[in-house]
C-alpha cells in the first residue's frame, strides 16, 4: 500500500473528513496531498493514536467534521465497516460529498440512505474540470453557500461551519453523495430498473371471469419477480403517477365465451407510452398470454436474463385451466383474508391437479398464516418436491426453522427463496429480521431497504425495518419508520406496536412520548402494558412509579391474569431490567431459556433491553444456549 502522505491534522480549525478504502490508497493519497496544497486541513485514520479506542476515535472525528468527503469505488461501497460508518455519519447530520473514482454499483442500503443526492463523477470528467470543481464544491458546502439537505436518516442540525476545512480519511467508512455539481445518471424521483404491475381492469360483463383480471397481473408480477436485474414494486393501492417505478404495466381483460382479449401498455416514468399490445386467445391459453406479456416487458426494458430466469419466465404453473381458475379464486380470497373460502378453492384446484406446485405453496402460506404449522410444513415440502424453485415454499420452511431456533437452516431456506425470487418483499423483510437477530446488521439493513423499495406501503416491512434499526442502535431512523406507520394504516393499534414505539422513544430520551404509548394504546391493564410501564418508569428515573407497576404485575402473575401465560417470565424480566435488578433479570432469562420459551420479538440478545447485563458472563452463557450472539 502507498505510504501515508503526511500526519493527520490536529487542531481546533474546522475540517473535512475523507473516507476511502485502503485498496484505493494509490489513487486517494495523491488527492490528499493536492487538497492540502489547496488549503484544506486533513484528518485521516493515520491520526488515530496508539491504544486509542478505534470506534470512539472515528465517531468523534465524524461528529466534529465540517464535511465528509467520500471516495466511491467498488471496494469502498462493498465494505460492511464502511456501510456501518456511513449510517453513523448520516445519523449525525454531517454534510458530505462523494467523488466517484470509478463506476460502482451502489448496494441498496447505500442507495436508500442517499436517495435523491448527487455526486461528482471524477472518472467521467476531464481533469481540468475536476481540479476546479472539487475545491469549489467543498468550500461552497462548508461555507453554507450551497443549500445542503440532510439524507433521510439525519437528525438535528449541528453548528454552522466556517469556511475552513479538514479532510478525514477513514479506511473503513463509506459516506455517499450529496452535492449536485455534476449530474447523477438518474433522476431522484425514479428508482432505476423497477417496474410496477398495476391491477388490470375487468371489461367483461360476466363477473365469473373476474378472476382473470386478478390472476393475469398477479402471474406477470410473479414471473418478473424471479429476475435478478429487475425490481418489481407493489402498487399498494397507489396511483401510477405516485409510484417511483421507471416503468408501469397497465392492462385490461375482456372475456366473451371461451375467448379472451388482453390489452397491455407499458409506460415510462413520465407516463409516455413505451410499448402496447393486444392478445386475442382462447381462455385456455391464458398461461401463454401471461408469459408473452412478461417477456415483452423484459425485452422493452432491456433486462438481461440468465438461462434459469428465462425458464421461470415462461413456466406454466399447471396444465389445467380449471385448476388455475380455482387457484386464482383461492389466492384472491387469501389476499382478502377470506381464509375458509381460500382454503376450499385451493383444495379444489389440487383435487383437479395434485401436482400444482404453486397451489401447494399458497396453501402452505395460508396454513402458516392460520398457525397450522404442521399442515404448512407438509404443504411446503410437497410444493418443493414438485418444484424446487418454489420461493414462497422455501420461505414458509424458513419461518418454521426460525420458530424452532434452527438459525442455519433458516438462513439456507431464505437464500433458496431469494435465488428463485430475488426481489420478493416478504422474503427480503423476514430474512433481514433474522439477520439482525444474528448481528449481521449491514446485510439486514440492505435487505430491509430492498423490501421497502419493493413495497413502500407495507405495514409489516416498516415494522421489521424499524426493529432492525433499533437493534443496530440507529434509533432516529427507527422512530421515523414507526411514525410513518400512522400514515400507512392509521387504524392499526395494539400492544405490540406500542412496545416497539415506546422502546425506541425511550432510547432517544423521549420519556413522555414513550410513556404515552404505554398509557394510551390498547387495554392498559394487561400484563403486557403493565410490564412496559414498569420498564419505562425505571428507565426514566421514576423508581416509585416503576415499583408500583412491578407490584401490580406480580399480582397479575399470582392471580393467573397474564395472557398468554407463556409470557409471564418475559414481562417480569422486563420490569427487573427497567429497575436495574440485573440478577433477577438474568434469573428470569434463565427460566425462559430452560423452558424453551425464549423472549419474543425479537429473541435477540443484541436487543438494547439487555445492555445492563451484556458484560455479565451468565448472559453470554444463556445467549450461547439460544445460539445467538451476545456482543455487538
Amino acid at each position: 500500500m502507498a505510504e501515508r502522505p503526511f500526519p493527520a491534522y490536529r487542531g481546533d480549525e474546522p475540517y473535512v473528513f475523507v473516507s476511502y478504502s485502503h485498496d484505493d490508497a494509490d489513487a486517494v493519497y495523491p488527492e490528499l496531498r493536492w487538497l492540502k496544497q489547496q488549503g484544506f486541513n486533513i484528518w485521516y485514520d493515520e491520526g488515530i493514536s496508539a491504544g486509542a479506542e478505534w470506534r470512539q476515535e472515528i465517531a468523534l472525528a465524524i461528529q466534529n467534521c465540517a464535511l465528509l468527503l467520500f471516495y466511491v469505488s467498488e471496494s469502498s461501497v462493498n465494505s460492511p465497516h464502511c456501510i456501518r460508518e456511513l449510517n453513523f455519519a448520516l445519523d449525525e447530520a454531517r454534510p458530505h460529498l462523494a467523488v466517484h473514482l470509478e463506476p460502482a454499483e451502489l448496494p441498496a442500503a447505500v442507495r436508500m440512505s442517499i436517495s435523491g443526492q448527487q455526486g461528482m463523477l471524477k472518472h467521467a470528467l476531464p481533469n481540468a474540470d475536476y481540479v476546479q470543481r472539487l475545491p469549489a464544491a467543498l468550500r461552497s458546502v462548508i461555507s453554507g453557500e450551497t443549500p445542503w439537505q440532510a439524507a433521510p436518516r439525519a437528525a438535528t442540525q449541528r453548528r454552522r461551519i466556517s469556511p475552513a476545512s479538514l479532510v478525514v480519511v477513514s479506511s473503513v467508512m463509506t459516506s455517499l453523495a450529496v452535492l449536485g455539481f455534476l449530474l447523477w445518471p438518474r433522476g431522484p424521483e425514479t428508482l432505476p430498473d423497477t417496474v410496477a404491475v398495476m391491477p388490470f381492469r375487468n371489461l367483461s360483463q360476466d363477473e365469473g371471469s373476474a378472476y382473470l383480471a386478478f390472476g393475469i397481473p398477479n402471474s406477470i408480477n410473479r414471473r418478473l419477480s424471479g429476475i435478478g436485474g429487475l425490481r418489481v414494486l407493489a402498487p399498494g393501492g397507489r396511483l401510477p403517477e405516485d409510484l417511483r417505478a421507471s416503468a408501469t404495466l397497465e392492462g385490461s381483460v375482456f372475456v366473451a365465451g371461451d375467448q379472451l382479449r388482453v390489452t397491455v401498455q407499458l409506460l415510462d416514468a413520465r407516463r409516455n407510452l413505451a410499448w402496447s399490445d393486444v392478445y386475442d386467445r382462447a381462455v385456455a391459453d391464458v398461461f401463454s398470454v401471461e408469459a408473452e406479456i412478461a417477456k415483452g416487458v423484459v425485452e422493452k426494458l432491456a433486462v438481461s436474463l440468465g438461462a434459469e430466469e428465462a425458464l421461470r419466465l415462461s413456466k406454466q404453473p399447471t396444465k389445467s385451466p380449471e385448476a388455475y381458475r380455482y387457484f386464482t379464486e383461492g389466492l384472491y380470497r387469501f389476499r382478502r383474508a377470506e381464509f375458509p373460502g381460500a382454503e376450499a378453492h385451493l383444495l379444489q384446484a389440487l383435487e383437479i391437479d395434485p401436482d400444482f406446485a404453486l397451489a401447494h405453496t399458497v396453501l402452505a402460506m395460508l396454513y402458516k398464516n392460520l398457525s397450522r404449522d404442521d399442515e404448512a410444513h407438509a404443504s411446503a415440502e410437497t410444493a418443493l418436491r414438485l418444484d424446487p424453485d418454489a420461493a414462497q415454499a422455501h420461505w414458509v420452511l424458513a419461518l418454521r426453522h426460525m420458530g424452532l431456533r434452527q438459525w442455519s437452516d433458516a438462513r439456507a431456506a431464505f437464500r433458496a427463496a431469494l435465488r428463485s425470487e430475488p426481489n420478493s418483499g416478504v422474503v427480503l423483510a423476514t430474512y433481514a429480521r433474522l439477520l439482525s437477530w444474528l448481528g449481521d446488521f449491514d446485510q439486514a439493513i440492505e435487505l430491509a431497504n430492498r423490501a421497502l423499495e419493493a413495497d413502500p406501503t407495507s405495514f409489516e416491512h416498516h415494522v421489521y425495518a424499524a426493529e432492525i434499526y433499533r437493534l443496530a442502535r440507529q434509533y432516529r431512523l427507527s422512530v421515523q419508520l414507526l411514525e410513518k406507520l400512522t400514515e400507512i394504516d392509521p387504524d392499526r393499534t395494539g400492544s405490540t406496536l406500542a412496545w416497539r414505539r415506546a422502546l425506541t422513544y425511550v432510547e432517544t430520551g423521549q420519556c413522555i412520548k414513550a410513556l404515552d404509548e404505554a398509557k394510551s394504546k390498547g387495554n392498559t391493564s394487561t400484563g403486557s402494558m403493565v410490564a412496559l410501564r414498569a420498564y419505562l418508569h425505571g428507565r426514566c428515573n421514576q423508581p416509585a412509579h416503576a415499583r408500583e407497576q412491578q407490584l401490580l404485575l406480580e399480582q397479575l402473575a399470582d392471580d393467573g391474569e397474564i395472557r398468554p401465560a407463556r409470557l409471564e417470565h418475559w414481562f417480569l424480566t422486563v420490569a427487573h431490567l427497567g429497575l436495574g435488578e440485573n440478577d433477577d433479570a438474568l434469573a428470569g432469562l434463565q427460566r425462559m431459556v430452560e423452558s424453551g420459551r425464549v423472549p419474543p420479538w425479537p429473541p435477540a440478545p443484541l436487543d438494547p433491553l439487555w445492555d445492563p447485563v451484556r458484560d455479565d458472563a451468565r448472559f453470554d452463557a444463556l445467549a450461547a444456549r439460544m445460539g445467538l450472539p451476545a456482543a455487538l
